[in-house]
């Protein structure tokens, strides 16, 4: 039974070796993941460190019960508010195009009262080079229509009372 008991402590220890080399290479990497861990902490860590009075404060904020009902009132916003929105810039959209059209016409208007006060009176033509006012027909005159049949009326007027023989001359 000896025997037997001494191969079978040998292998334990055989066993047991291994699982110490395996727990000293396991030991290392631990180590080394250890070394990493620390570096990239003392990264982090002074911003991490500077946060937190921020996130203290956020925390208080966040714990307020007012922030319970902003879901409901966000939702409303975006049912409600937005459509009308909305609206209200298609609104403002037709009102510039119609503000728009106003002022063309505004300046239509304005562009065709201008041009009719500086238009000659009908029948007359525009002034020629010389200043004179053109007839119809082209041919310049010294006087206009309407001041021709002024002067036309006045004399009938001035003869309407001389007798008709003395005039003709006889």
């Amino acid at each position: 039974m000896l025997p037997t008991t001494l191969v079978a402590l040998n292998r334990s220890l055989e066993a047991f070796s291994e699982a110490m080399l395996l727990a000293t290479t396991t030991m290392a990497a631990v180590e080394q993941l250890a070394e990493r861990i620390e570096t990239m902490v003392a990264i982090v860590e002074t911003p991490v460190r500077a946060l937190s009075p921020g996130m203290r404060r956020l925390a208080v904020v966040l714990d307020d019960p007012v922030l319970d009902g902003l879901p409901t009132t966000l939702h409303r916003l975006s049912s409600d508010a937005l459509p009308m929105l909305r609206k209200l810039a298609d609104t403002e959209a037709m009102v510039s195009g119609i503000a728009s059209s106003t002022e063309q016409i505004r300046r239509l208007v304005g562009d065709t009262g201008e041009l009719l006060l500086t238009r000659p009176p009908a029948g007359t033509r525009p002034p020629t080079a010389t200043g004179k006012q053109s007839t119809p027909s082209g041919t310049p005159s010294a006087k206009s229509a309407p001041v021709k049949a002024r002067e036309r009326q006045s004399r009938a007027e001035s003869t309407a009372g001389e007798n008709p023989v003395k005039r003709s001359g006889a």
